[in-house]
């Protein structure tokens, strides 16, 4: 898991095949799980995919005051 948990609103999972994405899954990530797919048909790479979980994740967490 890369991102959220089980007990949060959120997550994501990746699956790799060595260096390879192999398939993702999100809950709650609707517009996530589209950019995975890209990733894992251009034959993407696990860690590039974990340093976009990483953006995404930063991106929608919620301002700290």
């Amino acid at each position: 898991m890369v991102a959220g948990g089980w007990n949060s609103d959120d997550l994501v999972a990746l699956y790799r095949d060595g260096e390879r994405l192999a398939g993702a899954l999100t809950v709650n990530r609707r517009g996530d799980i589209m950019k995975y797919r890209a990733r894992i048909a251009r034959l993407g790479t696990c860690s590039a995919a974990v340093k976009f979980a990483a953006q995404r994740t930063a991106a929608t967490a919620p301002a700290r005051a």
